[in-house]
C-alpha cells in the first residue's frame, strides 16, 4: 500500500511540473539543455556516492538503442515544454497521454504483441477522448492552440519511442542507464541549440537558476530515482492504472487551482482517456479469481 501512495504523489508530482517550466523565460530548447545538464551532474553525484561502475564494453552492445532513447527523451521533453507555452497545462498532458496508444500499435508491428478485443476498444476509446479534449475551447488564453496540440502529440511520440528503444536496453539498469540517457540527452539538447543560435547565458537570473534546479533535479532526478524504484514493488497492470493518476491530477490543478478552465467535451475527454486506459489495464479474470479465493477461504472458516 505504501508504494502505491508514493507512486501516486509521484504522478501529482509530475502533474505540476508545467507550472514551474512556465515561471521560466528562455526557449523551451534552453530549459531542456539546463535540465538535463543539472540532471547530469546531480545523478552523477549519486552515481559516484553509490559507487556504482558501467561496464563500459558490455554497454556498448546497446549502443544504438541508447542513443536513440536518450535523443528521444530530450526531444520528449523540449516538446513537451513548448507545448506549455501554447495550450492549457491539463489539455497538455491528455493529448500527451496519446503515448500509450501509439506503443501498444507499434508493439503490435514490431514485437507481434498480441492485443486483446477489449484493450483494443479501449483504446479507441481513449484516443476519441484526446480528439474531444484537442478540439474543446478552454477558458483560458492559449496562444496557440494547434502548435499546443502539436508539440503535445510530438511529446508522445517521442515518449513512444523512448518506451519501445528501452525494450532493447538489456546491459543497463536504474541508476546506471538513467547517468547514461540523461548525457545523451544533455549532449543532443546542446547540438540542437548551437544549431538554434546557441545558448545564452545571461539569461541565468537568480529566478531561473532557482526552477530550473527545481525542474532538473526535483521532477526529473528524484522523482524518476522514487518512480524506478517503486514500480519494482508493484504489479505492472497496478502500476500503468496508477499513472493515470497524473492527467487526472492535471486537470484538477488546472481548473480548480491555475483557473485555466475547461469545457464540458474537454471534461468528457479527459474522462474517456483516463477510464477506458484503466479499463484497459485491469485484469478481471485475476480479480474474479481473488473474489472465489475470499469466498472459499471464508466458507472453510465457517465449516471450522
Amino acid at each position: 500500500m505504501k508504494s502505491r501512495l508514493v507512486l501516486i504523489i509521484t504522478m501529482v508530482l509530475w502533474s505540476t511540473a508545467g507550472v514551474f517550466t512556465r515561471k521560466i523565460s528562455m526557449p523551451a530548447y534552453q530549459i531542456t539543455f539546463f535540465r538535463y545538464l543539472s540532471a547530469f551532474i546531480f545523478m552523477t553525484w549519486i552515481f559516484l556516492i553509490k559507487r556504482r561502475k558501467i561496464d563500459l564494453k558490455n554497454t556498448a552492445k546497446d549502443y544504438k538503442a541508447l542513443i536513440i532513447t536518450g535523443v528521444a527523451l530530450a526531444l520528449n521533453s523540449m516538446m513537451m515544454i513548448a507545448s506549455y507555452e501554447y495550450i492549457t497545462i491539463s489539455k497538455a498532458i491528455i493529448c500527451y497521454y496519446v503515448a500509450p496508444i501509439i506503443v501498444a500499435v507499434f508493439s503490435r508491428i514490431l514485437f507481434k504483441e498480441q492485443i486483446s478485443l477489449k484493450k483494443a476498444c479501449c483504446l479507441i476509446a481513449a484516443f476519441i477522448g484526446i480528439i474531444f479534449t484537442a478540439l474543446s475551447e478552454s477558458q483560458a488564453a492559449e496562444s496557440n492552440p494547434l502548435l499546443g496540440i502539436t508539440c503535445a502529440l510530438m511529446a508522445a511520440v517521442f515518449y513512444a519511442v523512448l518506451t519501445l528503444g528501452g525494450k532493447s536496453v538489456k546491459s543497463l539498469t536504474g541508476i546506471n542507464l538513467m547517468v547514461v540517457q540523461f548525457f545523451i540527452s544533455f549532449v543532443t539538447c546542446a547540438v540542437y541549440s548551437f544549431l538554434s543560435g546557441g545558448i545564452d547565458f545571461g539569461s541565468l537570473t537568480p529566478n531561473n537558476i532557482f526552477y530550473l534546479l527545481i525542474v532538473g533535479i526535483v521532477y526529473t532526478d528524484i522523482c524518476y530515482l522514487i518512480y524506478f524504484n517503486t514500480i519494482k514493488k508493484i504489479p505492472a497492470h497496478e502500476t500503468a492504472i496508477l499513472t493515470y493518476t497524473e492527467p487526472a491530477a492535471a486537470v484538477f490543478i488546472s481548473y480548480f487551482i491555475l483557473k485555466e478552465g475547461a469545457s464540458a467535451l474537454q471534461f468528457i475527454g479527459a474522462f474517456m482517456v483516463i477510464f477506458s486506459m484503466c479499463i484497459s489495464e485491469m485484469d478481471f479474470k485475476r480479480f474474479k479469481l481473488k473474489i472465489i479465493t475470499k469466498k472459499l477461504d471464508k466458507n472453510k472458516i465457517l465449516q471450522k
